[in-house]
């Protein structure tokens, strides 16, 4: 079964993940995943059976939400789990009256979020040594 739970600091499963993704997987610098300041951000963790598998941080700033770090463990990828942690993320949004949605996409996983309805804005740009863009999904009202 799977299931999201919400948590508002980093604990060892969060660290676990996002070491597993960014910095085993996509060798970014410890120093640039754990930059400090978990504790100002929302962070989704998503389970199955007791393990975390998908995850997403969050934070509200001017009624944009801003979703970063997405991650989901690679044995548990192309099962619809990114888009279900983004989906939540996105209804954490409208629950919060947020008006638009705001994330830095790596370049590889643009398409993947403009099948979501998020659309690019600006210059690809790097971060953490990937190249990314920042993409924008607004709200309906």
């Amino acid at each position: 079964m799977i299931t999201i739970e919400t948590l508002y600091d980093i604990n060892d499963a969060i660290a676990g993940i996002r070491r597993e993704v960014f910095i085993d997987e996509q060798s970014i610098a410890e120093e640039d995943e754990f930059e400090g300041g978990e504790d100002t951000f929302i962070h989704f963790c998503m389970h199955e059976n007791g393990i975390i598998i998908g995850y997403a941080r969050v934070y509200v700033k001017d009624h944009i939400l801003h979703i970063g770090r997405i991650a989901v463990r690679k044995v548990f990828r192309q099962r619809g789990h990114g888009r279900h942690i983004v989906s939540f993320a996105e209804k954490f949004g409208l629950v919060v009256d947020c008006a638009a949605i705001s994330l830095n996409a790596q370049i590889q996983a643009k398409g993947f979020y403009e099948k979501i309805g998020y659309t690019s804005i600006g210059a690809m740009f790097l971060e953490a040594g990937i190249e990314h863009i920042k993409m924008i999904k607004s709200f309906k009202k």
